[in-house]
């Protein structure tokens, strides 16, 4: 698993070269071992329509894997009587309890809830 590091000084600007030149490196055959090594945390992207649930794995030596879903439209009141569509995600975590307390995963899980609600916020976390 490639590694992005110090991914919260990066930015969205700095992540994203990072993930190229992952790419990069896939196609060309030429990770590095330092790429692979040092993990804490993996995010997986499910982004194919239809995939509604993933389960993580959590790799030894990792603390937590973070899985979401593709986004799907749903139906929510409108607060008027009606209803309007809204697009969804599941989100999800597995994490080594002997690492990681379930409270601080749910704050986690919150934290990214409540970032995804709020493209601007995300955007300006992002910087």
């Amino acid at each position: 698993m490639p590694v992005v590091r110090d991914a919260d000084r990066a930015g969205l600007s700095g992540i994203s070269r990072t993930l190229m030149t992952f790419r990069m490196a896939a196609v060309r055959g030429a990770f590095r071992e330092s790429d692979l090594n040092g993990a804490n945390i993996t995010l997986t992207l499910h982004t194919e329509p239809g995939v509604v649930f993933a389960v993580p794995v959590v790799f030894p030596g990792q603390a937590c894997a973070l899985s979401l879903a593709a986004p799907r439209a749903v139906a929510v009141p409108d607060g008027a009587g009606g209803f309007r569509e809204r697009s969804l995600v599941q989100l999800g975590a597995a994490y080594d309890h002997r690492l990681v307390n379930g409270r601080d995963v749910t704050a986690l899980l919150t934290g990214v809830r409540d970032l995804l609600q709020d493209p601007a916020r995300l955007a300006e976390a992002m910087g």
